[in-house]
């Protein structure tokens, strides 16, 4: 009978690959630390696009689109279907926020880079939170114009401060793969 060895990379004894290496990696390549796996940024890219698509277009049927009823005006029936979608996408979001807060932001801030874009990404999320939960769950609070117009615009303007977040990401690790080269 063969004895039980650890084999390299079998996962045994502290010989687990680690997150800096692994299977896709040519050898001696470093995964970033920083960086997400693909599946997590499609996931978070689709969850981005869907909130953003069905806020503006509940915004687009909310103001501009109405149909002829037996009384009058009335809401068209999209509407409230737009933001019914839009409530189910944020457990979407939020679901893939929870490792982003847990691992991408702290190892993003330990190296020093893409701060101030990541922390207004944090605060417009934060803000997007509470505001949605307060136009939701206690729309008195405020005037829920107010309320509501400082949701559309840190919603429509959220997507354009992840993609600067994620340009300045790639354009600093470009650099440094260039700086390696030399």
């Amino acid at each position: 009978m063969t004895p039980l060895v650890p084999r390299p990379g079998s996962g045994w004894s502290g010989s687990s690959p680690g997150p800096e290496s692994g299977p896709g990696l040519r050898p001696g390549a470093r995964r970033s630390l920083v960086r997400l796996p693909r599946w997590h940024r499609l996931l978070l890219y689709g969850a981005v696009a869907g909130l953003w698509v069905t806020g503006a277009a509940w915004l687009v049927f909310h103001f501009f689109v109405e149909v002829q009823g037996e009384f009058g005006p009335q809401p068209h029936w999209l509407e409230s279907w737009w933001l019914d979608l839009h409530g189910l996408l944020v457990f979407v979001g939020l679901l893939v926020l929870g490792p982003l807060f847990l691992q991408h932001a702290p190892r993003g801030w330990k190296t020093r880079r893409s701060r101030r874009l990541g922390m207004t990404l944090v605060i417009s999320v934060g803000w997007l939170v509470l505001s949605g939960y307060g136009l939701y769950y206690v729309p008195d609070l405020l005037s829920p114009g107010v309320l509501s117009v400082l949701h559309w615009v840190v919603g429509l303007a959220a997507p354009l401060f992840l993609v600067a977040h994620v340009w300045s990401g790639r354009r600093r690790r470009r650099g440094r793969r260039l700086d390696k080269e030399d």
